[in-house]
C-alpha cells in the first residue's frame, strides 16, 4: 500500500482495526498509521512506514526481512482508479 499526498485539509491517516491478520507493506511516510488490535489475535505480517505508527491493544508486528533486501519498489503502474467522494 502506497500512501499518496491527499488534497489540502484532508486527514492523512491509515487505520487498521479488529482482531484479524493482515499481510502487507505499508509505505505512507506522510500519514499517521494506526493498528488497533483487539481480542487475542491481531497480527501484521510485512512492514509499516508512517509519519507516526501507533499500535494499540493486542497487536503483533512480524517484519518480513526479505523486504529490506529488495529496496523500494518504484516501477509500478496504476491499472485502475476509483475516487470515493463521500
Amino acid at each position: 500500500m502506497y500512501g499518496i499526498q491527499p488534497p489540502t485539509n484532508t486527514p492523512e491517516h491509515v487505520n487498521f482495526g479488529g482482531n484479524s491478520q493482515i499481510t502487507a507493506s505499508v509505505y505512507a511516510p506522510g500519514h499517521d498509521v494506526t493498528v488497533n488490535g483487539g481480542g487475542t489475535n491481531g497480527h501484521v505480517y510485512g512492514s509499516l512506514v508512517g509519519k507516526t505508527v501507533t499500535m494499540t491493544g493486542v497487536s503483533n508486528l512480524h517484519y518480513d526481512e526479505r523486504l529490506g533486501a529488495t529496496g523500494m519498489i518504484n516501477s509500478y503502474k496504476i491499472v485502475s482508479w476509483f475516487e470515493d467522494n463521500r
